[in-house]
């Protein structure tokens, strides 16, 4: 049940990162583009 949770908050974890790496991937585009 813990090793389950455990995993569960990785993934968890691992998709916020990835949205994060996505919109910052955003941010540096626009600024790129603005500059």
């Amino acid at each position: 049940m813990y090793f389950l949770q455990n995993t569960s908050v990785f993934a968890g974890f691992r998709c916020r990162s990835k949205l994060l790496l996505s919109v910052y991937q955003v941010v540096v585009g626009f600024s790129v583009i603005y500059i």
